[in-house]
């Protein structure tokens, strides 16, 4: 009881959050559904840094934060 930590927030949940407010077509809703669609990735955190890494590669992160 005392020795457990709590649990983690799942950093994912943000982005997914982020998305709805995505017009429709939007590249960066593209980049979520691609993230989410990895099936290696279990985690919260790793699908927020594939989504980190592939908005960066597209160079829309800014506009992606922006919304």
């Amino acid at each position: 009881m005392f020795g457990s930590k709590p649990p983690r927030p799942d950093p994912w949940f943000l982005i997914e959050r982020l998305q709805r407010h995505y017009p429709p077509g939007h590249a960066s809703r593209s980049a979520v559904e691609n993230a989410r669609q990895f099936t290696r990735l279990k985690q919260g955190a790793a699908r927020l840094k594939a989504w980190l890494k592939m908005a960066l590669m597209n160079k829309s992160l800014a506009q992606d934060l922006a919304c």
